[in-house]
């Protein structure tokens, strides 16, 4: 995987609060997501092979930038159930007496701005693989 702990992921993400003891990280939370996100990015954009290749090259330009696409897009699908709980008795919504819940509006917003920023980071990423003899001469 391109992110391998909840430091890395904290790093692409600005305002996250620190875990407290007792509670799922997010890189947890997130984990499912970040996989269909890098599954989605070897699949259409990268590939297997070369996503493989990139990872392992840590400190590279394309690595970060793969990183931040992946983020963008596992963050904008895990939105819908970051604020939601499953109790017994159904499900429940995040809040307590310091912290409010977003408005709709807001929570579309960060979607639609996550969106966005991961396809003008595709825009990137397609542009640096172009020169890219390895990725040119790939299936």
């Amino acid at each position: 995987m391109l992110i391998q702990t909840d430091q890395e992921l904290r790093s692409y993400l600005p305002n996250v609060f620190a875990t407290c003891d007792g509670e799922v990280s997010l890189f947890d939370k997130l984990n499912f997501f970040l996989s269909n996100s890098e599954r989605w990015l070897a699949a259409y954009f990268v590939g297997d092979t070369h996503l493989a290749t990139i990872s392992s090259s840590s400190g590279s330009p394309l690595r970060s930038l793969c990183c931040q696409i992946v983020v963008a897009d596992a963050f904008h699908g895990a939105l819908p159930s970051l604020d939601l709980v499953l109790t017994p008795n159904g499900f429940g919504i995040v809040s307590n007496n310091n912290v409010a819940p977003a408005s709709a509006d807001r929570v579309n917003r960060l979607g639609d701005a996550l969106i966005a920023n991961r396809d003008q980071l595709l825009t990137s990423l397609l542009l640096s693989l172009a020169e890219d003899n390895a990725w040119r001469e790939s299936e």
